[in-house]
């Protein structure tokens, strides 16, 4: 895999030999005064030739810079709390570590990235923390649709996961008389979201594990930003007056709020 970053490239440097300098030669006229015969009779001593000047040493080939060996990449994980997602209003938290080589990188800054639903605008910075002595981190924003989120370090990744964010909600009942209940379920949006889908009410005996589908609803828009969902319930006599409620509001396909993949039961609902 090619590196990350570019790397040096070597640096060629060609050797000099040493620079000779070559003497030139200069003849000497000598006046000389009369002498005796006998000397003039001798002939001069032709001047010695320089010594011829030694060859230059070969340029030696340059040493090739050898390229830094890469840093191995970091491994970074990371995990939605809850994974199951939070209600409009609350803080979605992702947790994770950073490592290389199995090794725990304490002190690394962090990002946590996040698109938006519908996912068109790409990642864009959300929060920033810094890893703990055991390469540990905790990163938090409140959210108001569904995001892809993923965490970035200077050397690596996480995988990309999807955050999922809510309606945020409140149920209540009321006894109209005896043996009659009004249920009313209210939600809470952001003010441009719509929602479509109808409300779900299941009541169960107080003994009971299980609810039974009493009431589909639709969800009426009360203003921008609130929902209203209202049924009727009537108690059976067999359950001496105590009894479990519960809801379920299925995903309203383009309001980027809840899990696509949640469908609410068809009769009965599993009470924990």
């Amino acid at each position: 895999m090619a590196p990350r970053f570019p790397l040096p490239e070597a640096i060629h440097v060609m050797a000099r030999g040493p620079v000779i300098l070559r003497p030139v030669a200069v003849a000497l006229m000598l006046a000389r005064l009369a002498a005796p015969a006998s000397a003039a009779a001798q002939s001069p001593q032709p001047a010695q030739p320089p010594a011829p000047a030694p060859s230059p040493a070969p340029a030696q080939p340059p040493t090739p810079t050898q390229p830094p060996t890469p840093a191995p990449p970091a491994e970074v994980t990371a995990r939605i709390e809850p994974a199951d997602g939070v209600r409009y209003g609350t803080a979605t938290t992702v947790r994770g570590a950073v490592t290389q080589t199995g090794v725990p990188l304490a002190g690394q800054p962090v990002v946590l990235e996040a698109s938006r639903y519908p996912y068109r605008a790409g990642f864009q910075p959300l929060a920033t923390a810094v890893t703990g002595p055991d390469g540990a981190y905790a990163l938090q924003r409140e959210l108001d649709r569904n995001h892809r989120v993923r965490v970035r370090h200077a050397a690596g990744v996480s995988a990309t996961l999807t955050a999922f964010v809510f309606p945020s909600f409140t149920l209540e009942f009321a006894e109209l008389r005896a043996g009659l209940i009004r249920i009313v379920q209210t939600y809470r949006v952001p003010r441009d979201v719509r929602l479509k889908a109808p409300t779900r009410f299941y009541v169960g005996a107080q003994t009971h594990r299980r609810a039974r589908l009493r009431a589909t609803v639709p969800t009426r828009r009360m203003r921008a930003g609130r929902y209203r969902a209202t049924a009727r319930v009537r108690i059976p006599a067999s359950y001496d007056g105590r009894f479990r409620y519960v809801s379920c509001f299925p995903y309203t396909r383009g309001s980027g709020m809840g899990d696509p993949r949640r469908r609410c039961p068809p009769r009965l609902y599993r009470l924990d």
